[in-house]
C-alpha cells in the first residue's frame, strides 16, 4: 500500500506531496511514460504535473512509449510524425520541459527493437523532421544497450542515430560494477566536470546519482551512459547507492 494510501494521481494535492517528496530527495527531473495523445498519462502531465503551483523548476521529459505508438511493423510509422507534432505543441515549448543545449530531451522505449524490425532509422528521422519543422532540434535517447555492452571492436549501428544512448533494463538484470562512457564528437562537456572535458569517466558515481524511480538519466557530450534498472533494488543495490550518493 502506498504511504499515502489509495489515492488518485490526477489529484492536485496528491501530486503537490509527491513535489515535496521529490524536492527532499533532490530529484530534479521526471521522465513519464507517453503513451499517445489524450491518453490519461498525457492529460496527467500536461494537466496537473506541469501546470501545478509548486512545480517550481521541476524539469519534464517524455519516454515514448514505441510498443503501442510504432509497434513492430510499419503500418504504424505515421504515428511518429502525428505524436511529434502533438509533442511539440502541447510539451517542448513548456518552460518546464527537459533540455539539452537547448534541444529539448525524448527517450525513445525499446528503440532496439525498432532497429531489429528495420524502422528504427525512419521513425527516428521522421521525429526529427518534424520537429524540425516546429523549431525544434530534438535531442533523441535510445536504450539501444541491453544486459551487455556492445562489441568495443565492432560498430554499433545504432549509435548512429542518437545523440546519447542507456541500457534502461526495467527488469532490474543490470549488475555491472564499472561502465565506461564514450564520449560522443562534439564539444560539448558535462556541466559538473567543466575543466575535465577530455577525461574519461569509468564509473556512474563520477558524475550523478543513480536509481531516481523510473527515470534515465543522461549527460550531455557522452555517448554511452549505464545505470542500473531502479526495478526490484536487492538489499546490497541500496547499500552501494548510498555509498556513492552521500
Amino acid at each position: 500500500m502506498p504511504a499515502l494510501g489509495e489515492y488518485n494521481d490526477s489529484d492536485p494535492g496528491v501530486i503537490a506531496h509527491h513535489k515535496k517528496w521529490f524536492r527532499h530527495a533532490n530529484i530534479g527531473l521526471l521522465v513519464t511514460s507517453w503513451w499517445g495523445p489524450n491518453r490519461l498519462e498525457d492529460s496527467n502531465t500536461t494537466d496537473v504535473v506541469m501546470e501545478h503551483e509548486d512545480v517550481g523548476n521541476l524539469k519534464i521529459a517524455l519516454h515514448y512509449e514505441t510498443t503501442s505508438r510504432l509497434g513492430d511493423r510499419r503500418e504504424k510509422l505515421p504515428n511518429a510524425k502525428a505524436d511529434n507534432k502533438y509533442m511539440c505543441e502541447n510539451y517542448f515549448n513548456h518552460p518546464n520541459y527537459y533540455q539539452i543545449d537547448g534541444r529539448p530531451v525524448l527517450l525513445i522505449y525499446v528503440s532496439r527493437k525498432l532497429y531489429s524490425v528495420g524502422t528504427l532509422e525512419e521513425a527516428l528521422l521522421t521525429m526529427r523532421s518534424t520537429a524540425s519543422k516546429c523549431g525544434h532540434n530534438l535531442y533523441l535517447i535510445g536504450d539501444t544497450v541491453f544486459e551487455s555492452a556492445p562489441d568495443p571492436n565492432e560498430p554499433h549501428v545504432p549509435f548512429w542515430y542518437f545523440d546519447a544512448v542507456t541500457n534502461y533494463d526495467i527488469y532490474g538484470r543490470q549488475d555491472a560494477q564499472k561502465v565506461t562512457l564514450v564520449p560522443v564528437a562534439s564539444t560539448t562537456t558535462i556541466d559538473s566536470r567543466p575543466n575535465e572535458k577530455n577525461k574519461p569517466l569509468e564509473t556512474s558515481a563520477d558524475i550523478f546519482h543513480p536509481f531516481l524511480p523510473d527515470t534515465t538519466i543522461v549527460a550531455s557530450g557522452w555517448k554511452v551512459i549505464i545505470l542500473r534498472s531502479p526495478v526490484a533494488l536487492l538489499p546490497r543495490h541500496k547499500k552501494e547507492a548510498s555509498s556513492i550518493s552521500n
